[in-house]
């Protein structure tokens, strides 16, 4: 398949989003990862982009602000560990593009969480662990 254009994006800061799983209780907590990814370009609307220098652009120019979005809005209550829902997130962006006026291809998907982040979710992973083993001790789960 040949492409109109083609580029890699990077987040210059973090993606703030919140994280919820249930183990039996809910966690609920704001994490931060550095994501990076590169698009495809099938087909554009000339009319609105211009050419593909200007859509690499806008592209670059709304990433943040589209990433932030996805995270928050359309993938709320997936926990973003895993193939599962990354497969389903690159689907999601594939598809915000296309709303967008963009037909693209995205791939080679980076999704590294900060530090801070990682650690934070450790400890909260922990702390789930601890209350489904309480809770199966006293007979709530099984």
């Amino acid at each position: 398949m040949e492409f109109k254009c083609s580029l890699k994006i990077e987040t210059p800061t973090p993606v703030k989003f919140r994280e919820s799983f249930r183990m039996p209780d809910w966690f609920d907590f704001e994490l931060s990862a550095h994501i990076a990814m590169s698009i495809n370009v099938i087909e554009y609307d000339e009319s609105k982009y211009g050419d593909c220098e200007q859509l690499i652009q806008t592209l670059k120019e709304q990433m943040q602000e589209i990433l932030t979005i996805v995270l928050n809005e359309k993938m709320k209550g997936f926990v973003m560990r895993g193939a599962g829902p990354q497969k389903y997130f690159k689907d999601i962006l594939e598809e915000e593009l296309f709303s967008m006026g963009v037909t693209a291809e995205i791939e080679n998907i980076s999704f590294v969480l900060t530090e801070e982040s990682e650690k934070l979710y450790m400890e909260k992973f922990e702390e789930a662990k601890i209350v489904v083993r309480m809770e199966a001790t006293r007979g709530n789960i099984t």
